[in-house]
C-alpha cells in the first residue's frame, strides 16, 4: 500500500499526474515512472478503498471531490 501513495506522490511531483484524478489518470501517469506499474483495476478499488469515510475503515489517503475523482489528503 505506501508504495502505491509514494508513487502517486512522485507522479504529482514530477508533474504527470494533477489533481483531482481518477482511477485511470493515476494508472497512466504511473506507467510512466519505473517500478510503478499497477493494473488499473489495482489502483480503481486502492482509491476508494482508503478514501475519507471508507466503509472498511482502512486508512484515509485520499479525500473524494466527486465521483471517482479524488485528490490526496
Amino acid at each position: 500500500m505506501m508504495r502505491i501513495i509514494k508513487c502517486i506522490k512522485l507522479a504529482i511531483n514530477k508533474g504527470l499526474l494533477q489533481q483531482p484524478f481518477t482511477a485511470k489518470d493515476v494508472y497512466k501517469a504511473l506507467q510512466k515512472i519505473n517500478d510503478c506499474n499497477y493494473e488499473l483495476k489495482t489502483l480503481s478499488s486502492f482509491l476508494p478503498k482508503h478514501r475519507e469515510n471508507n466503509p472498511g475503515n482502512k486508512i484515509e489517503l485520499f479525500k473524494r471531490f466527486s465521483k471517482g475523482k479524488y485528490i490526496l489528503k
